[in-house]
């Protein structure tokens, strides 16, 4: 998920994917798992609602990636 479409180089060097940078960090991972267990308190509903959407535009890169990722893989798995 940390190459784009045409990097060639990174997808035939261990060495040259390792130097890509992966948009997502440990911290916002952290941040994701804090959001969460902080909605367990929550009591009004449209504050839970509108903090349970602004936690899913948080995973909306990730998500996108993994999708395209998945994509990917079943399309040269079935030989597309």
């Amino acid at each position: 998920m940390q190459i784009e479409d045409g990097d060639v180089e990174a997808i035939f060097d261990d060495a040259a994917f390792r130097r890509r940078d992966y948009p997502l960090t440990m911290a916002d991972v952290t941040s994701w798992i804090e959001r969460a267990t902080a909605m367990e308190e929550m009591t009004d509903k449209h504050a839970l609602f509108a903090e349970l959407a602004a936690l899913e535009d948080a995973f909306e890169e990730l998500e996108r990636r993994v999708s395209q990722a998945v994509w990917d893989i079943d399309e040269q798995a079935n030989m597309r």
